[in-house]
C-alpha cells in the first residue's frame, strides 16, 4: 500500500513504530523520502534495505538528472562519514 493511500484513509504521522523502504538503493530521494515524510514521526524507526551499488534508479529526464535525484538517498547516507568503511563502519 502507498503512503498516499493510507494518509488519505485517516492514518496519522506517527500511527507506525517501525518504517521500512525496500530496494532503498534503486529509489530517487522523493520515493524515499515522502513516505517517511508523510508517516514518520520523531519516535519512528526508519529502516533502509538495498544495495546501494546494485540497480540504479531508472532517470529518463534531463531536468531531474540536472537536479541529481540519479543519485539516491541511500548513496547520500552511505556517503556521509559515520558510514565510511574506514572510520570502522560501512560495508566490508
Amino acid at each position: 500500500m502507498h503512503s498516499f493511500n493510507l494518509a488519505s484513509v485517516g492514518v496519522p504521522r506517527g500511527h507506525f513504530s517501525h518504517i521500512f523502504a525496500n530496494e532503498a538503493g534503486e529509489a530517487t530521494g522523493p520515493e524515499v523520502l515522502i513516505p517517511i515524510k508523510m508517516l514518520a514521526d520523531e519516535r519512528a524507526n526508519v529502516i533502509l534495505s538495498g544495495g546501494p551499488k546494485q540497480l540504479r534508479p531508472v532517470i529518463k529526464s534531463e531536468i531531474v538528472k540536472n537536479l541529481g535525484l540519479q543519485t539516491t538517498y541511500l548513496e547520500r547516507l552511505m556517503a556521509r562519514e559515520r558510514y565510511i568503511a574506514e572510520n570502522g563502519c560501512g560495508d566490508r
